[in-house]
């Protein structure tokens, strides 16, 4: 993950944590998805399938069945 950010979503899914839309340092609302392995503590950018959520920031997310990440709020 290379862009400093806030606001942004942070979710334990087994031994990784998915990182979710925020604002980077020009509030500018992202909605851009990355992984963080904690085993190897390696980062990869993850794409979505179908319509991706609207970028935002002060939301929360969980995540269902290590599968399905669910994103609240606007």
């Amino acid at each position: 993950m290379q862009l400093s950010r806030g606001g942004h979503s942070v979710t334990l899914a087994g031994t990784s944590l998915v990182i979710f839309g925020g604002q980077d340092a020009n509030r500018s609302l992202l909605n851009d998805l990355h992984i963080l392995d904690l085993e190897t503590m390696t980062w990869d950018e993850m794409g979505t399938l179908g319509v991706p959520p609207s970028p935002r920031s002060d939301h929360a997310a969980a995540v269902h069945a290590e599968r399905y990440l669910l994103i609240f709020g606007r």
